[in-house]
């Protein structure tokens, strides 16, 4: 895919005279490149097709109601599916399992009082490396 700018620029050097080689060789464009650029009247548009349905897309909900049942590995959950009938592999189903467990987790909220557990300062006794002794 080319951009806008060097489409213009393949036209205007070709309004300057220059031969296709001298502009494929100035771009670093293939010269058949070039040629089908400089054939066109128009800026080559691109576009994406529709995107297919995933072959998990009927099993999303046993996959969720799974999830909601036990904390199961996605091991498990593609052994599962697979003999409901599932026919795609286990990495589709590992990453749809890290999406709903990560998505889990963001939702799961601690209440603390600010300072009492990870600003408080220990005392010495109570320290890693209060067993160390120093030499004076």
């Amino acid at each position: 895919m080319i951009s806008k700018e060097v489409y213009m620029e393949l036209h205007a050097m070709r309004r300057e005279g220059k031969s296709l080689r001298a502009i494929a060789r100035e771009t670093g464009l293939h010269r058949n490149t070039v040629r089908k650029h400089l054939a066109e009247k128009e800026l080559p548009r691109y576009h994406k097709g529709p995107r297919r349905e995933s072959v998990l897309a009927p099993y999303v909900q046993a996959v969720e109601d799974l999830l909601e049942e036990d904390d199961y590995r996605a091991t498990k959950i593609c052994e599962l599916l697979k003999n409901q009938g599932y026919t795609g592999g286990y990495d589709t189903v590992r990453r749809h399992v890290r999406t709903i467990k990560a998505r889990k987790i963001r939702l799961v909220r601690i209440p603390t009082i600010p300072a009492t557990q990870s600003e408080r300062r220990r005392p010495v006794s109570e320290r890693s490396d209060a067993g160390h002794v120093l030499c004076t």
